[in-house]
């Protein structure tokens, strides 16, 4: 997990929107010396820190209300499907249907 290039870049950043050990990696980006070597150009800065969680908060709020739309645009689905009533003829054809099994209409 790094940000070598852009496609480990995109590739953390969705590890990152996942919940995947952000954390460790947000640590990670702020390693200062002397655990780090700057010719190497491994070490981090202190903006990797409101970044990564700017970055989070506003993906899980995003990926909140992705998933709460998805729950109301289904419960909106069924309650519109439920709103049907039935008509005389179809309760006609069931009461007729029913009598095959309750023939004294004892309720049971």
């Amino acid at each position: 997990a790094n940000f070598s290039n852009f496609g480990y870049a995109m590739l953390t950043l969705l590890r990152c929107a996942t919940g995947e050990s952000y954390n460790a990696i947000m640590h990670e980006l702020v390693v200062a010396e002397p655990l780090c070597d700057e010719d190497l150009d491994n070490c981090g800065t202190w903006v990797a820190i409101p970044f990564m969680l700017t970055f989070t908060l506003l993906v899980q709020m995003i990926l909140l209300n992705l998933f709460i739309a998805l729950v109301l645009s289904s419960y909106t689905d069924v309650s519109m499907s439920e709103n049907r009533t039935l008509s005389r003829s179809d309760m006609k054809s069931f009461m007729h249907s029913w009598i095959k099994f309750d023939p004294t209409a004892s309720s049971w």
